[in-house]
């Protein structure tokens, strides 16, 4: 019986994680008091009566059923362990315990299921593999049974843990006449000589039983570290010993491949550690731990790659999963046909082989036909509904997802997986134009939600609120585009509340479109106020987080509250959803606002009329468009600003600080030239002259971006008397007017404080020395920075203006010094934060690319790059962040249309405004840009918004020199916040 307390006292694990409701403590008490009294059924008896009267009194369920199991009424333990695992499907011990129980009650076949998911969840620990070979052996299944068996027995801590779980079990099994005495003996005398082999070969054991220590909590960062370098040693010892815990080297081998790949040590991870663990399983044998692994891994870098960037192209992840379907098909290993098949089928699918993968998943649903795999049929029906559903062939994708839902019960799956094959039905019936059918079903499919469902209820009313507008009821669908976002809101205040290990949800991952509508129909009715409301819920919502630390949508200003803020000589204009058709953007000032539409076949008429040949012709290029049809023109007219910050940057610099991008002289260069007047004439026309009048007699432009607005430097647009918009109006940029709120109310240094962090030694930076980021482009080539002669004169004209200034630089400078600067509190007493050097943004992740380059020893920890959330660490409050250093204000558009970038990270940590940059920058010109900024503040007292558009000013006449009239030296500059 020492196998059925083992497994009380792990379900007792589960017991005290919830306060009992006071009504209910005296039962509970009451139920206690008779169990400790060795009252056992009178015990149960309460802890019944609880369960019966409560069903969500889940620790009732649990104290009786581990009184079934004490007692030997393993039938109804069982079936409290089958409760409890689908109360809670991520609680290994609950399958684990009802995998025991069903064997124990002599119905293996059921076990057995309930083993493999326990397994699946927590493959770290012994009891989970030994219970599931309990079942093979009851089955006779005797090859099965010795594989788990052996695989168990593996991860015993020590011979003790043996002799308590293995020859406890088998006495068990053998006392309630489950199987064959002898068979029974038979299988205590071989393992048990095993157990003595692996025992005294394996010495590791002591590291090994540290390890899993740490199974059922979480570990602190320090100590997942120690767990790394522990395992890392265990691999070492074990291969010097012996193979005799193989499994254990291999899965230890994999778990510190995903951290390396996590960690972007790419190479490290596959060759030194995925490759390892696929060695380990071939010399032992393991055909179906080999080609598990392959089809793992594949499955692995296949999330990291999506989830980094979705349009990203990795090979290994096809090299992967072909591999593990070719072991699969040698062995002929049934348990993984599905499973290869449908990740060989998502790895084509990544590499846009569509004939491959349309193959793979026929082959998959003929195989889950046949064999009647509940799992292999949703994946091969669902993926097959997608695929059609991308090729808008609408009727074959309904008819694969209905085939999917009809047998969605025999697949395994959550209940949420199973209600998001429902919600994909009814989106494809949508998206066919069927909206009378969508309504109908709509109304069914709530009818079975709970609270636990807010996000596919929300799901739902957002297709409600589409398909009234397909009918053309504007009025309807506004009903239920409100209560989509309302019941989104409602259920991220749930999850904060009642799931603390999750944090809340973020509206731009999910209700963007209904957001959107909501903008148009606001924008259709002229409601200047709700318009702002819903444009507000969508700006920034990151930027948001990290300032007021709230997800929340519902807490966003007033266009009231905004309009009172701006100064009298000041206008605003909000830009959102400028990836549509039909976008509405809203300008206002202190007491007036206006609605206007920026359309894109307006546009279209606009490069028509404008004659932009080369432009347009580039526009169709970037669509990546082979047939130039009016759909496509209307898509590629969108990227006109994109194509206005092209043409502004790139250009040849004689010393950029970053990795400036470098373009020859062509035949076209002149046409080009005179397409940027007029691209720079039309950027106005389209999204500055509807606005004409609100802007008489103002001094200050506020600009709130949104999709490709970002890249426009709004002060190069030309007006129609030739000016630039720059010459005319000051202009700040402000992510939102939420955030411009939350800006405001936060504390900061004032004065004249600077610490002044720039002119690195770049030449005893080696990233190729280093780990992280650095180590990662250094393997494309970006081994060394120029030094940067600019940033020092920057450096020297702040200690000669300025009576308190605070310099790190040249040798002194490294990442690990800027780190300490703000633990010992020397960054939070600076007014001005002052950075002169080499800066990049990211391509493939906003938070990791999106770099400060600052230098760092060969032996240190650091990678010399300070990233975006490194910034955000930092403990600032400074009046001014000047980022004199190269795309400090790019990054990656986000689903929202919001940007993330170095300025975003500046002003999330505490500044109240950052001077950031757009593009490469040149060295020299910038100088003598930064100089003349500070010098007009210290000079004539004025702030630093209107020192930036007054030194543009200055540019663009010529005061500097003839070349620097170009938009290219001054343009760049842009001033956030406040």
């Amino acid at each position: 019986m020492d196998k059925v307390n083992a497994t009380i006292v792990a379900l007792f694990f589960c017991l005290y994680c919830f306060a009992q409701p006071s009504d209910l403590e005296k039962y509970y008490d009451e139920g206690f008091a008779l169990y400790k009294k060795g009252e056992i059924q009178k015990a149960l008896a309460i802890f019944e009566k609880i369960y019966a009267m409560d069903s969500t009194e889940t620790n009732a369920l649990d104290f009786a059923t581990i009184l079934y199991g004490q007692t030997g009424q393993y039938a109804r333990a069982a079936e409290g362990c089958s409760k409890l695992s689908m109360l809670f499907p991520q609680n290994d011990n609950y399958f684990s315990s009802a995998c025991f129980f069903f064997t124990l009650n002599n119905q293996p076949e059921i076990a057995e299921k309930y083993g493999k998911k326990a397994v699946a969840l927590n493959e770290y620990r012994f009891n989970n593999m030994l219970n599931l070979a309990h079942t093979y052996l009851l089955q006779y299944k005797k090859d099965e049974a010795i594989y788990w068996y052996m695989r168990a027995m593996q991860w015993l801590p020590n011979k003790r843990s043996f002799d308590r779980a293995f020859l406890g079990d088998f006495d068990l099994i053998d006392s309630l006449k489950l199987m064959p005495a002898n068979i029974v003996q038979q299988f205590k005398k071989g393992l048990t000589a095993e157990c003595k082999a692996i025992d005294f070969k394996s010495t590791p054991s002591v590291k090994l039983d540290s390890i899993l220590s740490y199974i059922d909590k979480k570990p602190t960062p320090l100590e997942t570290q120690k767990i790394i370098q522990w395992k890392k040693d265990f691999i070492e010892e074990e291969a010097k010993i012996s193979i005799a815990r193989y499994d254990v080297a291999a899965t230890f081998s994999v778990d510190i491949g995903l951290q390396e790949y996590r960690n972007r040590n790419r190479a490290t991870a596959m060759f030194q550690y995925f490759d390892k663990a696929v060695e380990i399983y071939k010399y032992a044998g393991d055909s179906l731990r080999h080609a598990a692994l392959l089809i793992f891994v594949s499955k692995e870098l296949l999330t990291f790659q999506q989830v980094e960037n979705k349009f990203g192209n990795n090979s290994m992840i096809l090299d992967y999963a072909i591999a593990g379907r070719d072991v699969v098909e040698k062995y002929q290993l049934d348990e993984l046909q599905a499973s290869s098949l449908h990740q060989l089928s998502e790895a084509y699918f990544q590499k846009d082989d569509q004939e491959n993968a349309y193959k793979t998943l026929i082959q998959l649903l003929k195989w889950s036909e046949k064999k009647r795999d509940g799992k292999g049929y949703f994946w091969a029906t669902n993926s097959l509904s997608v695929y059609y559903a991308e090729k808008y062939i609408y009727d074959s994708a309904i008819y694969y997802n209905l085939l999917c839902q009809l047998r969605v019960d025999e697949a395994d799956i959550t209940r949420e997986n199973k209600l998001k094959v429902s919600l994909n039905g009814l989106d494809l019936l949508y998206s066919s134009g069927k909206y009378d059918i969508v309504l109908l079903r709509a109304i069914m499919l709530k009818e079975d939600l709970t609270e636990n469902d807010g996000m596919i209820y929300s799901s739902i009313c957002e297709l409600e609120g589409a398909s009234w507008i397909g009918l053309k009821k504007t009025d309807s669908a506004y009903v239920y585009f409100r209560e989509a976002v309302d019941s989104y809101i409602e259920y991220s205040n749930w999850i904060e509340k009642n799931k603390k290990d999750n944090l809340p949800l973020q509206v731009n991952e999910g209700r963007m479109n209904t957001l959107w509508a909501l903008c148009g129909i606001a924008a259709g009715r002229n409601d200047q106020k709700d318009l702002f409301k819903w444009i507000e819920m969508m700006k920034e919502n990151h930027l948001r987080y990290l300032i007021s630390l709230e997800y929340q949508p519902k807490s966003v200003t007033t266009l009231e509250k905004a309009k009172a803020a701006l100064p009298k000589d000041a206008v605003a204009i909000t830009f959102i959803g400028l990836n549509l058709d039909k976008s509405p953007t809203l300008c206002f000032d202190n007491k007036n606002g206006k609605i206007h539409h920026v359309e894109s076949n307006t546009i279209l008429k606009e490069i028509q009329q404008s004659g932009l040949n080369l432009t347009f012709s580039q526009l169709l290029k970037r669509t990546n468009k082979n047939i130039h049809t009016r759909r496509d023109s209307a898509a590629a007219s969108k990227l006109l600003a994109l194509m206005q910050f092209t043409y502004l940057s790139n250009l040849n610099l004689d010393d950029a600080r970053g990795i400036a991008v470098k373009k020859t002289e062509s035949k076209d260069d002149k046409e080009l030239a005179i397409e940027k007047i007029k691209l720079a004439k039309l950027l106005y026309r389209v999204y500055v002259q509807p606005f004409e009048n609100m802007l008489a007699g103002k001094k200050t432009i506020y600009i709130s971006g949104d999709y490709m607005v970002h890249f426009i430097p709004f002060e190069s647009l030309m007006m129609p008397d030739g000016r630039y918009l720059g010459e005319a109006y000051d202009i700040i940029y402000t992510p939102g007017f939420t955030i411009k709120e939350n800006l405001e109310n936060r504390t900061y240094n004032n004065g004249e404080r600077i610490v002044a962090i720039g002119n690195p030694d770049y030449s005893t930076y080696h990233p190729e020395k280093l780990q992280g980021r650095a180590l990662d482009y250094s393997m494309v080539g970006i081994k060394s920075w120029t030094d940067l002669p600019g940033t020092l004169q920057e450096i020297e004209m702040l200690k000669q203006q300025f009576d308190s200034v605070s310099i790190i630089t040249s040798n002194q400078l490294s990442e690990t010094k800027v780190k300490k600067l703000s633990e010992s509190g020397q960054l939070s007493n600076a007014a001005i934060l002052h950075f002169s050097l080499h800066g990049m943004a990211g391509t493939k992740s906003a938070f990791e690319d999106n770099s400060l380059v600052i230098t760092e020893p060969d032996n240190g920890k650091e990678d010399g790059l300070l990233q975006f959330y490194e910034a955000y660490e930092l403990d600032i409050k400074p009046s001014l962040v000047c980022l004199s250093a190269c795309e400090t204000g790019l990054g990656m558009l986000a689903a929202d249309g919001s940007l993330t970038t170095m300025a975003t990270a500046f002003l999330a940590a505490g500044a109240k405004a950052v001077l950031a940059t757009n593009w490469s920058i040149d060295d020299a010109a910038t100088a003598l840009f930064i100089k003349e900024i500070y010098k007009q503040v210290h000079e004539q007292k004025i702030t630093f918004a209107a020192s930036v558009a007054n030194t543009k000013r200055r540019f663009i006449k010529g005061e500097f020199g003839e070349k620097y009239k170009q938009p290219l030296y001054w343009a760049p500059f842009k001033y956030y916040g406040n």
